[in-house]
Order: C-alpha cells, then sequence, then structure tokens
C-alpha cells in the first residue's frame, strides 16, 4: 500500500509540474494570438459577468495591477471591453473562449477515445475524490472553494 500511496504522490507532483506547460503548448497551437493566461482572463471576464478588477484578479489570484495590465491588453486588442469599470466580452473575445471551450472538449475526447466504460468510471471516481480532497484542504484553511469560486 505503500507503493501506491508513492505512486499517487508522484503523479500528482508530475501533473501538477506538467499541466500549466501543457495547456500553454495547446493554446499556443490553437488558438491563434492568445496566450494561456489571457484565455484565462478572457473565461474569467466571462463567468464573473461585469466585475471590475479587482473581483477578477481575485478570481485568478493575481495582483491588480498585472489583471488591469491584461486586461488593457486585451481591451486593446478587442477581446474585452470596459464600461464604468466593469468588463464584458466582446464578439472577438466570445469566438476566442468558445475555440477555447472547443479545444478542451476535443481533448477529452480524444483522451478517452480508447478507454472502456469502466476505465472512464474509474477517471471520474479518481477526480471527484480530488476534488472532494482540495475543497475540503480549502474550507478548512478559511479559502474560497472552488464551487463558489466559479472560475
Amino acid at each position: 500500500r505503500f507503493m501506491k500511496k508513492q505512486t499517487i504522490q508522484n503523479l500528482l507532483a508530475e501533473i501538477y509540474d506538467s499541466a500549466p506547460e501543457a495547456e500553454s503548448l495547446a493554446v499556443k497551437k490553437n488558438i491563434q494570438n492568445l496566450t494561456a493566461e489571457e484565455i484565462h482572463m478572457i473565461r474569467t471576464v466571462d463567468v464573473r459577468g461585469q466585475s471590475g478588477i479587482t473581483a477578477i484578479a481575485r478570481s485568478l489570484r493575481l495582483e491588480d495591477s498585472l489583471t488591469a495590465g491584461y486586461l488593457c491588453s486585451l481591451e486593446v486588442r478587442g477581446y474585452v471591453k470596459q464600461k464604468e469599470g466593469k468588463y464584458f466580452l466582446t464578439e472577438e473575445g466570445e469566438k476566442a473562449l468558445a475555440e477555447y471551450k472547443d479545444m478542451i472538449r476535443n481533448g477529452v475526447e480524444e483522451l478517452f477515445a480508447n478507454m472502456s466504460d469502466s476505465e472512464v468510471d474509474t477517471v471520474i471516481k479518481g477526480m471527484e475524490l480530488l476534488k472532494e480532497c482540495f475543497s475540503s484542504i480549502i474550507e478548512d484553511c478559511g479559502g474560497t472553494t472552488c464551487q463558489e469560486q466559479e472560475v
């Protein structure tokens, strides 16, 4: 049982380390003119809807000044617009978000294409357990759960 726990710990560390780079490369390959960080900003503007810089920054766990810089760049390039301190997606921003969602959907389909229903169910169960574990840790430490955050 110790070896299985060690394997899980190693896999979690490897996933944690490689996920940002894998996403960044996938975005670079599939979505023109945007970085993964910019896509996260666009997604947060969409999820938060009519929020200001502070709410968007908090959702992404970024400083207000860095968030303002991203939003300014995205506004100049036509992905977001600002009115009275609130940010909205433009048509171009909505297209970019749709491309990102398609990229994720296609990646998941490709990942599970050769798996049996039983194998997919096992992956789902494992992911649910991880989500519950992380949410429990966050709540116990006084943070905001993923469900409340909706990022």
